[in-house]
């Protein structure tokens, strides 16, 4: 959806006005499909329509994005149990390709192609369960995610400590190492978590 896409990357901001006569210009297509799409937007909580019928871009709910946090990595640990012994040699040259690949779009400070990698790196995991609703519900929740976390990527300088924790989780599984892998990412999530969190109480 290409509303989605636009709020997600950043391009329509928090608190931006949203009219359908004006996207529907934009997009090129009919007010109908547009109405439908701010429709589903709300359900999901991207948009806001307020009681005079204004609809705007939707603000960041940091209390919302810890749930969503907490839940993801529980989800995604429940992957790695799952999948470690799916993860061979290819998968794990995908992991290290990935891994590299963020470095270098952090240090070339391009947030959507940093953020692109660290999903694929996570991807990695998630599919290894080989668990398709598990895989199905962690895709919609990142979705959601994304939006802070391209902002996260952007703004944020600790990204590189990112790095060093997914290297840390790529020994673990090379070794087999189920428990401390699993504890290892979720600590990769749970300090990114608190990383947006200092960045919100500056």
């Amino acid at each position: 959806m290409r509303l989605r896409d636009r709020i997600v990357e950043g391009t329509l901001k928090p608190g931006t006005l949203l009219r359908d006569l004006d996207l529907a210009e934009q997009l090129g297509v009919s007010r109908t499909p547009v109405r439908e799409a701010l429709l589903k937007l709300e359900n999901e909580g991207f948009i806001v329509t307020k009681p005079n019928r204004s609809t705007k871009v939707s603000n960041i709910d940091f209390e919302e994005v810890y749930s969503l946090y907490s839940i993801v990595w529980t989800l995604e640990k429940l992957a790695l149990e799952q999948g470690i012994e799916h993860i061979k040699k290819e998968q794990l040259e995908e992991m290290v390709a990935n891994n590299r690949n963020l470095k270098e779009s952090i240090i070339q400070n391009n947030a959507v192609k940093a953020n692109a990698y660290d999903t694929a790196f996570h991807d990695v995991i998630v599919k290894s369960s080989c668990n398709k609703p598990l895989i199905e519900m962690l895709e919609g929740l990142k979705q959601k995610l994304k939006r802070i976390e391209l902002f996260y990527f952007t703004e944020l300088d600790h990204l590189l400590s990112s790095c060093e924790e997914h290297a840390e989780i790529i020994r673990f599984i090379e070794r087999s190492e189920r428990n401390q892998a699993c504890s290892a990412l979720e600590k990769n999530w749970k300090n990114g978590w608190l990383n947006i969190k200092k960045y919100q109480n500056k």
